[in-house]
């Protein structure tokens, strides 16, 4: 993932509630990307251009990636409400819920967390890593 410096100047940057790294939520490339597409930017898929990391995954490494996309998810929709101004958007996510709680109650469980995480951190002003010393 790519984005022209006017484009992250434009909207604020990354948000440092939605945390790269080891913060509780990974959704900061959704974050900027839906807020970039808000604003009426258009992305591009670009095949020829090719970027090999070793991120040292394995099998068993599954269940917490999908626990911190939940969580990811979750933040991003609390974010939306917030935001006030995307609000058809969150209605959107609201309609959908049932879906997605049937798809996987586990993976709706952790946005649920994710979400009230995010809320928690919002109302605080506390980044992640400061709640993450206090909710383990």
């Amino acid at each position: 993932m790519a984005f022209r410096r006017c484009v992250l100047l434009e909207i604020g940057g990354f948000d440092p509630l939605m945390g790269p790294g080891a913060s509780f939520v990974a959704a900061e490339d959704l974050d900027v990307a839906g807020r970039a597409s808000a604003r009426g930017w258009e992305g591009r898929y670009c095949p020829e251009v090719t970027v090999r990391h070793h991120h040292g995954r394995k099998a068993s490494d599954v269940p917490g990636q999908f626990k911190s996309y939940g969580l990811g998810l979750g933040a991003y929709h609390v974010k939306l409400f917030l935001r006030g101004h995307e609000f058809r958007w969150f209605a959107q996510i609201l309609y959908q819920a049932p879906r997605r709680y049937k798809q996987s109650r586990r993976m709706f469980f952790w946005e649920v967390i994710g979400a009230a995480k995010y809320l928690c951190s919002w109302f605080t002003g506390r980044s992640n890593s400061d709640f993450n010393k206090i909710s383990r």
